[in-house]
């Protein structure tokens, strides 16, 4: 648990604050992508966009989805 939490949570935070850095030399966007992980209920996933809501952290089925 402690790796994926720092991979997957310190990892983003230090993506974030490069890309902050990085605004004043012009980059102005930063695309994040995520697995199917945070949406999964136990089914197949089928047409699902941005407004499938996230399964909550009790659904979790392993570290990784829980960070």
């Amino acid at each position: 648990e402690p790796l994926c939490n720092g991979v997957n949570v310190q990892g983003a935070r230090v993506v974030v604050d490069c890309c902050e850095r990085l605004a004043r030399q012009r980059c102005l966007r930063l695309v994040f992508l995520s697995s199917y992980n945070v949406c999964f209920h136990g089914q197949e996933i089928v047409l699902a966009d941005e407004a499938m809501p996230y399964s909550p952290p009790e659904e979790a089925t392993d570290c990784y989805s829980l960070s």
